[in-house]
């Protein structure tokens, strides 16, 4: 595609900054005449999406950084931009410029079907583009897609590369991941002592998966001594970002009575919070405080629900639960 002009960009900007808040920061022309096209491409489209009355690199920068730690905030803004019709024509534009901060986000868009129809080739497509270029954002998205076997076939050794390459360049997701993988075993010898070296260099950056995932080794007494009071803390920081898996963890410790008295009660309501963010486990766990009354008036139909839509997730459990209720039901009509 040709290169966009920056007086293209400058003069869509004049007609932008009359249409955003007050409060946006002028900021925007600089960027647009420094004769970088594709950059400008890159922040016009955030500023369409957004209209943040940060100074446009300014908040890149903190978009990106929000995106390492995987806080709701920055998924949120992320859809807006995604799904904004005219950010997105400009976000392509400076991906097919070789923008690798444009092409990483638009492999996000095929990746999670925001403004696109959900096509995972075509989104590691784009991520290798943006990975070859060393972004590490891309990098651990791409790893990610080999863990998964999402656009191309399951490669845990592809993976961990790509998680390593991202990782010792300081990003907290890719080191998030490359502890899970340490974690789990997957593609490396299992070993905790080196999951969590990776997971406090990421709960340093404050990623909240890694937060959960430290709380979750004191849980278990994975390469630390068992400690339950360690583990609501490291809990409580991943719920402060609405960390889903954090909420349901913290939800099972109040069930259970783990490191705090028992309390059905705040456990449903942390159950909810994962469920309603669409977080499987918490959805059939919430499922059975409705089915027997657990914190919640008893509710088969709202039960159910909550079966439902973790087995539509594929959650085992949850399907067992509603075949079970199936073959009650069947088995009532025939007793009729």
């Amino acid at each position: 595609m040709k290169a966009v002009s920056p007086l293209v960009i400058s003069l869509f900007l004049a007609v932008l900054i009359n249409s955003v808040p007050s409060y946006f920061d002028h900021g925007l022309y600089s960027w647009a005449g420094d004769g970088d096209g594709a950059r400008a491409c890159v922040m016009l489209a955030q500023a369409t999406a957004s209209g943040s009355a940060e100074d446009y690199a300014t908040t890149f920068r903190k978009l990106s950084e929000s995106y390492g730690r995987d806080t709701e905030a920055a998924k949120k803004e992320l859809e807006i931009l995604y799904k904004n019709d005219e950010a997105a024509k400009w976000l392509r534009s400076a991906a097919e410029q070789g923008s690798s901060d444009a092409q990483f986000h638009v492999g996000r868009m095929y990746d999670n079907g925001l403004g696109v129809t959900k096509d995972c080739a075509e989104a590691v497509k784009w991520y290798r583009n943006a990975a070859e270029k060393g972004d590490s954002n891309a990098q651990v998205c791409l790893g990610y897609n080999y863990t998964v076997g999402d656009g191309v076939s399951k490669d845990y050794k592809e993976a961990l590369n790509l998680y390593r390459k991202a990782a010792e360049r300081g990003n907290p997701l890719a080191q998030n991941n490359l502890g899970w993988m340490y974690m789990n075993g997957w593609g490396v010898t299992k070993d905790y002592k080196e999951a969590l070296n990776w997971y406090r260099k990421a709960v340093e950056q404050g990623n909240a998966l890694a937060q959960n995932n430290l709380g979750w080794m004191c849980t278990n007494g994975w390469g630390v001594p068992k400690d339950y009071r360690e583990a609501l803390n490291w809990y409580r920081k991943a719920v402060e970002k609405e960390n889903a898996r954090a909420q349901c963890n913290l939800g099972w410790m109040y069930e259970t009575g783990r490191g705090v008295p028992k309390d059905y009660s705040e456990a449903a309501k942390w159950y909810f919070k994962s469920a309603e963010q669409g977080f499987d486990v918490a959805q059939y766990n919430l499922g059975l405080f409705y089915k027997y009354g657990r914190g919640v008036a008893k509710d088969h139909v709202e039960a159910k629900n909550w079966f439902r839509r973790a087995a539509d997730q594929g959650y085992e459990s949850a399907k067992k639960e509603l075949g079970q209720q199936v073959r009650r039901r069947s088995k009532d009509d025939d007793d009729d």
